[in-house]
């Protein structure tokens, strides 16, 4: 009997605590909703306050810019990748078409060249030729490839 007594006090005391529910009988009011803060109306930026900016004076020649009058260096892969034999074993025969063409070759360099590793795929091997500005567009037509200066 001890036992139901005890739980029905306890009962009771649960029931007391949910009806008071600690507010002093008072109701809670809905929070009035605030404006929510908003800028002016404004004038769309200028170009010279807009992002990105936009360059001035576009490149005639492209990029990156190239000097006129100088050097440049013309590249050519000495093959391809799995391929029977080298389209080019060695820097004359590399630059003989270049000879033949007319054009003044300044120096020769042999180098390598970070390439991918699939059949197909350039040799790592390049021939690295220096020739006049006047000379580069022929360079250019026969297959060459352009090195651009780094700044």
């Amino acid at each position: 009997m001890r036992k139901h007594s005890l739980l029905i006090i306890f009962l009771l005391f649960a029931l007391l605590l949910a009806a008071c529910n600690g507010n002093g009988g008072v109701e809670e009011e809905e929070p009035t909703p605030r404006p929510t803060p908003t800028t002016g109306e404004t004038a769309p930026p200028t170009p010279e306050e807009g992002y990105p900016a936009q360059p001035t004076d576009p490149p005639v020649s492209g990029y990156p810019v190239e000097e006129v009058g100088a050097e440049g260096w013309v590249v050519r892969p000495a093959g391809e990748q799995c391929a029977e034999s080298l389209a080019y074993p060695s820097a004359e025969s590399a630059t003989a078409d270049l000879e033949a063409a007319g054009i003044t070759i300044l120096a020769v360099e042999e180098t390598e060249l970070l390439v991918c590793e699939a059949c197909g795929c350039p040799t790592s091997a390049h021939y690295r030729v220096l020739v006049s500005a006047e000379d580069l567009p022929t360079a250019l037509s026969l297959g060459w490839q352009h090195e651009p200066q780094s700044q």
